[in-house]
């Protein structure tokens, strides 16, 4: 089986990370429009980042995906997502990255692609195969993703600790669906769905649970209800209201707005807590950490990861 590893896409995303703002930039799924953006004067200098962590990301498709886009063409795709991301994590005042480290067919896969959230379970149980993992240990990828025919996707949503990255480092797996995967503007599904992973939630009125650890996990809908950023949903606008490439943060500004809230009932700063957790999941798998078949085995007997309880599902 042919496989790619470390595709362009980390170079496209570490370019936009170490020169700074791009303008309109012309790309195969589309236009990065500047309107879309959050304010450039609101962003210059908003955070040093000698060096961003890198999240490694392995990519697996379905079969069906393999036959319809090729490998050249999943590549492709992944190479304007990883780009949005990137430029969404910059635009938002993060100091971290994206990355693919592989990128292959899903051997033996057996789920049909219009049942990847029903076969919930059996999707989960490919993850946590012995070929799944031996193929993440061997590219210590960070994370997951299974790309799939169709749109939309769930993903996992840990609550990472600095004091032990390794707790929640099961909880790293993704599906993407290929209809919405590299598109512009802050409307990719891998840059909504790695939030995730990171420990994002959605917007407020969406998920009006408060997490105790970072209660500043949220997305953002504006108070003009004209905007929202990459996490949060569509269905709280009257009547719609166009997604920012850009995730929460209170110290930015779109159109004049603030893009989040600092403190009080409700906050919402996704920046200030992907600053935190990148650099924890992006030890997930450092080279040569292994997790073994019982380790995991302990984890899922665990009861922690149940659906409903740490997934996020679009």
């Amino acid at each position: 089986m042919k496989f790619i590893t470390r595709w362009i896409s980390g170079i496209l995303g570490g370019v936009l990370l170490s020169q700074g703002y791009l303008g309109s930039v012309s790309l195969a799924q589309g236009t990065l429009l500047a309107a879309h953006r959050p304010d450039e004067a609101t962003n210059r200098a908003i955070i040093e980042c000698p060096e961003a962590p890198t999240v490694d990301i392995m990519f697996l498709y379905t079969p069906t995906v393999g036959r319809k886009y090729k490998e050249d063409g999943v590549g492709q795709k992944i190479q304007q997502a990883a780009f949005e991301m990137n430029s969404a994590l910059k635009d938002s005042g993060v100091c971290g990255r994206v990355e693919s480290v592989l990128i292959r067919e899903a051997d033996n896969f057996s789920v049909l692609d219009n049942r990847v959230f029903e076969d919930y379970v059996e999707v989960r149980n490919y993850f946590n195969s012995q070929y799944v993992q031996d193929l993440r240990n061997g590219s210590s990828a960070d994370l997951v993703s299974l790309l799939y025919e169709g749109n939309g996707g769930w993903a996992d949503r840990p609550d990472p600790d600095i004091g032990n990255p390794q707790a929640t480092s099961e909880q790293a797996y993704s599906v993407l669906g290929m209809e919405w995967l590299g598109l512009a503007g802050g409307e990719d599904v891998l840059s909504h769905e790695v939030g995730h992973n990171l420990g994002a939630s959605h917007d407020w009125e969406t998920d009006p649970v408060r997490n105790e650890k970072y209660p500043y996990n949220k997305g953002y809908i504006a108070s003009s209800r004209k905007w929202r950023d990459i996490m949060a949903y569509n269905t709280n606008c009257n009547p719609d209201c166009p997604k920012v490439r850009g995730y929460s943060n209170p110290r930015l500004k779109y159109n004049g707005e603030s893009m989040g809230e600092e403190g009080g009932e409700k906050p919402a700063d996704l920046a200030r807590l992907f600053n935190e957790t990148i650099p924890i999941v992006a030890q997930y798998r450092n080279p040569g950490q292994q997790v073994t078949s019982s380790e995991r085995q302990a984890y899922w007997n665990s009861g922690v990861n149940r659906r409903g309880d740490i997934i996020e599902v679009e």
